[in-house]
């Protein structure tokens, strides 16, 4: 029996097109000796050839793959991977697997897990670094766990590898993965906890490392480390950290949110940095006004200082959940402004942008975001009641009745700001323990009485009554102060990469262009920046007055001091961010930049 599986086995590595290009006879030895449960060798006796993930081959079929065909037999995977290397987008692609998924979604999961060309389809959808095709291939049945070869080379790495420029897109392609339940502990923890230290260029030290000797990390070889080390920025590393301690979801949480059509709600932590509480918070009362029919529409009150992730949450909310959030500045601060006025005659200018969203999402969920509520008049408090309370409202045009059961209203404050900073200052090292969750449980009812009191002085008690959880917001920490000041840096670089525009018309000149920053020691630039510039009234504005003060204006500066003329052809220019001996921010062209251990010693130091 063991002969006839061991010849079986044989065969199927030989059948393998690119086994020969992927693993040494000694790696063969390795995949043999685990399928017939042999001792494995040592970690440093398999030898993993990388190159091979370097680029993934390219899939040409015949036919195009823009057109469904009928019933699930006309799924041609190759097709689809080849358009989506051949550009498709993902509102296409959403279409074309939205058609066979109505067929059979069992059938249609099972294809997105085939292998094309030697490898799971899904790390040609990875390659593509593109978080929006990689969020339907999943959302449809995509496996984000899935792993490559006899070394079990997991997705997640593949995407951290490969998918490293531009940077912005590649933290969102990890941040996808994660949110969709990949598992952070297939990258060896010493990479990303803490998340918050520069790494030597060759990785973590080797006394680290002692989890890479377990089957899922046998991957991370020396080889690979140093080349694992460069790929990761601060935000992937912030994001594997924030997901090695995230509850894993049950099983009746995954039941219920994929059959309400929110499975998305599960990963809401990995949307933005920071605000774990609220997160953690929004997640549990999402899910239990899902499990509840027939119960009151969802009434959230965001409540914590300004630039601190409340309109963000809001945003990812929205995303996951496919809405567009109505949004009701405070310029419509009374009940007219909000709804509009009733219809007297045939003049009357009836309706407004709330009142007229609310009727085409008639019975439908919808979200709506009403910002500095504290500023709205006490009778559009009284106006809310109803809606609120029965999910019921009356077109302001027509007469006519609408059901906004499923609406999602939520209220963002300020107000409360004393309150909710006392709160987290006194109790922030217990919330930051994931271990007592129970306890965390206990925090937040305490805050919500106090918070629940202050609403009724605020908004009274008939609108306040209404309020279905008050979500916290706390300041930034200083680590995550750094994560926020690394995606402002993100957003830079992809701002100056994109191609010089010379137009016919000035204004619309793009004359900063093909310019490339490399972040010598990511966390030590980024925390320099943040402690020299955060200031918790400002919240994320002053991450962005800190980054143009460090990095934009020297380097738009130098810059301009270079070169006789702006070509849209011009060849890419690249500057070094680091820091000096002194922790100043030094931005410097590549060409005239020194120093070790991401310390430069030439250029314009801020």
């Amino acid at each position: 029996m063991e002969k006839k599986q061991l010849r079986k086995i044989g065969l199927m590595a030989l059948m393998t097109k690119r086994v020969k290009s992927i693993f040494t006879i000694r790696g063969l030895r390795t995949f043999l000796s685990r399928k017939t449960n042999a001792t494995l060798p040592s970690p440093e006796e398999q030898i993993l050839d990388f190159s091979l993930y370097d680029q993934l081959p390219r899939v040409n079929p015949d036919e195009d793959s823009s057109t469904a065909g009928p019933g699930i037999d006309g799924f041609d995977l190759e097709r689809v991977i080849a358009a989506i290397q051949n550009g498709y987008s993902a509102t296409d692609l959403q279409d074309y697997l939205s058609h066979y998924y109505e067929h059979d979604k069992a059938l249609l999961r099972e294809r997105l897990n085939a292998e094309v060309k030697g490898f799971p389809a899904i790390f040609f959808v990875v390659e593509t670094n593109d978080a929006d095709i990689l969020r339907y291939w999943i959302k449809y049945g995509g496996d984000p766990n899935a792993t490559h070869g006899p070394f079990r080379f997991p997705l997640l790495a593949f995407a951290i590898l490969r998918c490293a420029r531009p940077r912005l897109q590649a933290a969102k392609t990890v941040e996808t993965l994660l949110r969709f339940g990949a598992s952070a502990a297939v990258i060896p923890a010493a990479f990303y906890d803490p998340f918050d230290r520069d790494l030597p260029e060759s990785g973590p030290d080797e006394q680290e490392l002692q989890d890479t000797a377990d089957d899922e990390r046998l991957w991370c070889t020396p080889e690979i480390r140093p080349r694992l080390t460069a790929a990761l920025s601060l935000t992937q590393r912030y994001r594997l950290w924030q997901a090695s301690g995230v509850d894993q979801a049950s099983g009746r949480e995954r039941t219920l949110a994929l059959r309400k059509g929110a499975e998305e709600i599960l990963g809401l932590q990995q949307t933005v940095i920071g605000q774990r509480l609220a997160t953690w918070s929004l997640r549990k009362t999402f899910l239990i006004n899902l499990a509840l029919p027939g119960r009151k529409p969802l009434v959230l009150l965001f409540a914590g200082p300004k630039g601190h992730g409340k309109s963000e949450l809001t945003n990812q909310l929205a995303k996951i959940l496919s809405l567009e959030p109505e949004r009701v500045g405070r310029t419509s601060a009374t009940h007219e402004e909000a709804f509009g006025t009733k219809v007297l005659d045939e003049s009357t200018d009836a309706g407004s942008p709330l009142n007229d969203f609310l009727s085409r999402n008639t019975g439908h969920r919808s979200l709506v975001f009403i910002e500095e509520f504290e500023k709205a008049s006490e009778q559009l408090y009284k106006e809310l009641v109803i809606p609120f309370d029965r999910g019921e409202y009356t077109d302001r045009r027509n007469g006519q009745p609408i059901d906004c059961s499923q609406t999602i209203w939520i209220l963002e404050t300020s107000k409360f700001n004393d309150t909710v900073r006392g709160f987290f200052q006194l109790n922030n090292k217990h919330l930051k323990d994931s271990s007592i969750r129970s306890e965390h449980q206990t925090l937040r009812r305490q805050l919500s009485r106090d918070l629940r009191g202050e609403c009724v002085a605020s908004f009274g008690a008939p609108l306040s009554s209404r309020i279905t959880e008050i979500i916290p917001f706390s300041t930034f920490d200083a680590s995550e102060q750094a994560v926020m000041v690394d995606r402002c840096i993100m957003e830079l670089e992809n701002a100056i990469a994109a191609p010089i525009v010379k137009s016919d018309n000035p204004d619309e000149d793009q004359l900063i262009g093909n310019v490339q920053l490399e972040i010598t020691n990511n966390a030590g630039v980024c925390s320099a920046i943040a402690s020299e510039y955060y200031l918790p009234e400002l919240g994320a504005r002053s991450f962005a007055h800190g980054i143009d003060a460090t990095i934009t204006n020297p380097l738009i500066s130098q810059y301009l001091e270079e070169g006789d003329d702006f070509s849209e052809d011009q060849a890419e220019i690249k500057f070094k961010v680091g820091t000096n001996e002194e922790n100043e921010i030094v931005v410097a062209p590549l060409s005239t930049t020194e120093g070790t251990n991401g310390y430069l010693e030439h250029g314009y130091s801020y």
